[in-house]
C-alpha cells in the first residue's frame, strides 16, 4: 500500500531523530573509550576535558557540513555547472549581479546548501550524478583518510581523537546524504539523485528550477522569467519529487504575477493530491494560502483549520523566511487586529531584508505586506447606501 503524505512525513522526522541518536551515541563511544584512562585526574580536570572534547565534536560536524557543500561545489565545477551560492547555517556567500556578497539566510530541514547554475546544453541531458553525489563523496573520503591517519598515531592524543570523530562524522553524514531519504521536511542529495535517474523529465524541472535560483539571485522576480520555463509537459510525473516541485514554482509564480485566484486552486490541488511535493514546500503554500483568504474571504473558521499544530511549528521555526513574516504580518493586521505585533513582524521584516540575498523576493512581499495595508484601510472607509438602498464605498 502507498504510504501517504502524512505517513511519509512522520517516517522521516522519526528517521532523522533516529539517525541524530545514532551519530551522538558513536561519538559518544569514541570518547568515553578516550577518556576511560584518564578518571584518576579528579573531577575537575575530568569535566574539563569533556567539555573540551564536546567542542571537538561540534568542530568536526561544522568540517564535515563545509566538506559536503565543497563537494558540491567541486564536482559540480567539474561537470560544467557554475557557482550560485554557497551556504553553510545561516552564513551565504553568493554571486550576484554585482560581484560576491556575504548574506544571511536559512532554510529549515538543511545546515547547508551549495547551488549553482546549470551546464550549458539540452536540459534533458545534464549531468546530475556527480553533482549530487559530491557532498557524501567528500565526507566519505575525508571519513576514511582520518581514520586512516588516526590509526598512525598514539591512541591517547587529542588529535587521534578528533581525526576519530571527523571519521564518525563523516561516515554519518555519507549514509545520511547518500542513501536515499526523505528528512523531514526535505529530500537528501540521494533522494534527488534518485528522482532525476528516472525521467528526462525531472532533468528538465531540476534544470528549471536551478535556473530559476541563479536568476532570482540577481534580483529578477518569477513573473519576468521566461514562459516557457513554467509550461507543464506530459511527461511530469506527480509522485517524482522533482517535477512536482514544478507545480509549486507555477504556484509561486502565479502569486508573483498576483493571480491569486488562480493560484489558490493551483495551491488546492497540490496540497490536496497525493503529489510527493516536499514537505516544505507544502508548509509554504498553507502561509501562501492563509495570505491569499486573508486579503479575500478573511474567514476565521478557514484560517484556523489551516493552522495545524504542524503548520504552526513549521512557522515558528521559519519565522524569519520573508513570507512567513509576511503571512504573519497580515495575519496579526487583519484577523488579530493586532497592530502592535504587525508592527514589530514589519520592523524585523526590515531588519532581515537588508542582508536577504533575493531582492526580487523582498520586493513581492513588500508588495504583499502594502495589500494587507491596503485592505485594513479599505475596511475602515464609512459606507452609506446609494439611491437604490445598496451599500457603496464614500
Amino acid at each position: 500500500m502507498k504510504k501517504t503524505n502524512g505517513s511519509r512525513k512522520a517516517s522521516g522526522n522519526w528517521l532523522g531523530v533516529i539517525l541524530y541518536m545514532l551519530l551522538g551515541a558513536a561519538c559518544g563511544g569514541v570518547i568515553v573509550h578516550f577518556m576511560m584512562p584518564m578518571e584518576d585526574r579528579g573531577f575537575l580536570a575530568f569535566m574539563g576535558m569533556f567539555v573540551c572534547f564536546m567542542l571537538m565534536v561540534y568542530l568536526a560536524i561544522m568540517l564535515q557540513l563545509v566538506l559536503h557543500e565543497s563537494g558540491h561545489l567541486l564536482f559540480g565545477l567539474l561537470t560544467g555547472y557554475r557557482f550560485v551560492s554557497f551556504r553553510v547555517f545561516g552564513w551565504m556567500l553568493q554571486k550576484s549581479g554585482n560581484g560576491l556578497r556575504f548574506c544571511r539566510f536559512s532554510l529549515a530541514g538543511t545546515g547547508g546548501q551549495c547551488l549553482m547554475a546549470p551546464p550549458e546544453g539540452a536540459p534533458e541531458q545534464m549531468p546530475v550524478m556527480l553533482y549530487h553525489f559530491g557532498g557524501a563523496t567528500m565526507n566519505l573520503l575525508t571519513a576514511l583518510v582520518s581514520l586512516g591517519l588516526s590509526l598512525a598515531l598514539p591512541g591517547t592524543s587529542y588529535l587521534c581523537l578528533f581525526l576519530r570523530l571527523m571519521a564518525v562524522t563523516g561516515l554519518f553524514f555519507a549514509f545520511m546524504n547518500g542513501v536515499p531519504l526523505r528528512m523531514g521536511p526535505v529530500d537528501n542529495d540521494g533522494r534527488n539523485a534518485l528522482a532525476l535517474s528516472r525521467s528526462t523529465a525531472a532533468r528538465r524541472a531540476m534544470w528549471v528550477q536551478l535556473m530559476v535560483n541563479a536568476q532570482t539571485a540577481r534580483g529578477i522576480r518569477l513573473k519576468d522569467m521566461p514562459d516557457a520555463w513554467f509550461a507543464k509537459t506530459a511527461q511530469e510525473d506527480p509522485h517524482n519529487s522533482m517535477t512536482a516541485t514544478m507545480e509549486v514554482l507555477r504556484c509561486n509564480r502565479d502569486m508573483d504575477r498576483h493571480a491569486f485566484r488562480e493560484a489558490d486552486a493551483r495551491m488546492a490541488r497540490c496540497l490536496e493530491g497525493d503529489s510527493d511535493i516536499p514537505g516544505l514546500y507544502r508548509y509554504l503554500l498553507v502561509c501562501d494560502r492563509m495570505f491569499v483568504e486573508l486579503l479575500s474571504g478573511n474567514r476565521r473558521e478557514v484560517l484556523d483549520a489551516m493552522q495545524t499544530s504542524e503548520q504552526r511549528r513549521f512557522m515558528k521555526a521559519m519565522e524569519r523566511y520573508p513570507s512567513v513574516m509576511r503571512t504573519d504580518y497580515a495575519m496579526a493586521l487583519l484577523s488579530d487586529r493586532n497592530a502592535a505585533k504587525a508592527a514589530q513582524i514589519k520592523a524585523r521584516f526590515a531588519r532581515i531584508a537588508q542582508s536577504y540575498p533575493y531582492p526580487g523576493e523582498i520586493e513581492a512581499e513588500k508588495e504583499y505586506m502594502q495589500m494587507a495595508d491596503d485592505a485594513l484601510r479599505a475596511e475602515a472607509v464609512p459606507r452609506e447606501a446609494d439611491a437604490n438602498g445598496k451599500e457603496q464605498n464614500i
